[in-house]
Order: C-alpha cells, then structure tokens, then sequence
C-alpha cells in the first residue's frame, strides 16, 4: 500500500479524469443488487444518478446503497482506474473492486475505505493491482488502483460498508475515470496511418474543390 496525504497525488487523480469516461464509452449495471440506505429506505434521488460518475463534477455522488453491487463496462481493456469517494460528515464507507462481472473472490483487486474510517492508509491491492489513497480536501477519498498484470475491461463495485445505520447510504462514488492498456507499437502505426490517409482525402478534396472554381 503507497499512500501520500496532500495535493500531490489528489492532483495526479484529478489529472486522471480522462475525456474518455463520458457516458457514450462506460456502461453501468446496478440491477443485481441496488442496495439501498441502512434503514431500509430508498436512496434519495440525487444520489440515484449514474450520469453522476462521470459528469466531472466532484460534487455530485452516486450512493451504492448498503451492500449494492455496481458493474462498469469500458470500451478498453484497463491500466489503471482513478475512484473518487465523496462522503459528508464523518461517515465510514468501505468497497471491494473486482475484475470482471462477478464477485468471485479470486477476481478480487482492491479494498477501498474512505477517510472516516481512520483506515485510509488499509486501501489495499490485490492479485498483483496495488492502490494509492489521498486526501481531496475535506470530504474526497481519493483512490488510484493500478492493476499490473491483470487487465479486463470490466469491473464490479461492491459496498462493503460495515457500520451503518438510520440513512447511511453506503460508498458514494463522486468520479470514476480510467486509463486504457496502451496500444502496442503496430497498433499506434494503424492508427497514425489511417490518420494521414484521412487527412490525405482531405486535401485531395481541397485541391479538387480548388479546381473546380478556377
């Protein structure tokens, strides 16, 4: 566990906030288990928005509710995920990260607890991943779950929050962004080439146009 308190790495997360994560590239899916607030209530409205985890707003949260399970589905295998934990007050909220669409216990990569806890400095990594917590401020647990070797390009988040009572709602996800496994160095040339030859029938249109009126 490599955990650094201050703006260093909260700004390195922030940094990490990737054009990508927008809604038409990550898909969510909280139908196995929505969870719900520790007093059996529904969560409130405002914090039933998955929109929230990728609008780029540190302010507003997505509550997993009390042992809610949440799948997130990326366009690209994953590097490295940056999840940013909004909690008010002192409230201690915990979650587990897994590889892939289940919770089998092998695919387990991560443990999370925010910062009312007192157990920040416990996020750890598993299975060869490893995890680095901040402080963001007042009330953001910043976490960065770098997964080594693995790699998937679905994840599932599961509330583990141990204490909770009245309308505790569980680990609230303020913002969630990824960092997708590099192309390798044949796929980087594809790209460049089909790139030149757009740019190409660009300028060849260009000069066509050109002709035309002259």
């Amino acid at each position: 566990m490599n955990i650094m308190f201050g703006a260093a790495l909260a700004a390195m997360s922030l940094m990490c906030l990737s054009p990508a994560a927008s809604a038409a590239t990550i898909g969510f899916d909280n139908t196995v288990n929505r969870g719900a607030q520790a007093d059996g209530g529904a969560i409130p409205d405002d914090q039933d928005v998955l929109g929230h985890i990728i609008d780029d707003d540190l302010g507003t949260k997505y509550a997993m509710g009390i042992n809610g399970e949440l799948t997130v589905f990326f366009p690209r295998k994953l590097n490295s995920i940056s999840i940013f934990e909004l909690t008010s007050g002192s409230v201690p909220e915990s979650a587990r990260i897994y590889l892939g669409n289940n919770t089998n216990p092998d695919n387990l990569i991560a443990e999370l607890f925010n910062k009312a806890t007192g157990n920040l400095a416990g996020s750890s990594g598993y299975g060869g991943a490893t995890v680095e917590a901040s402080l963001l401020g007042r009330s953001i647990s910043a976490f960065l779950i770098k997964l080594g070797t693995n790699t998937s390009d679905t994840i599932t988040i599961v509330d583990t929050t141990a204490i909770a009572s009245g309308r505790n709602n569980g680990f609230d996800i303020a913002e969630l962004s990824y960092a997708p496994v590099p192309l390798p160095a044949a796929g980087w040339l594809m790209v460049s080439g089909l790139l030149g030859l757009a740019a190409l029938r660009r300028r060849r249109k260009f000069l066509d146009a050109n002709s035309a009126t002259t």
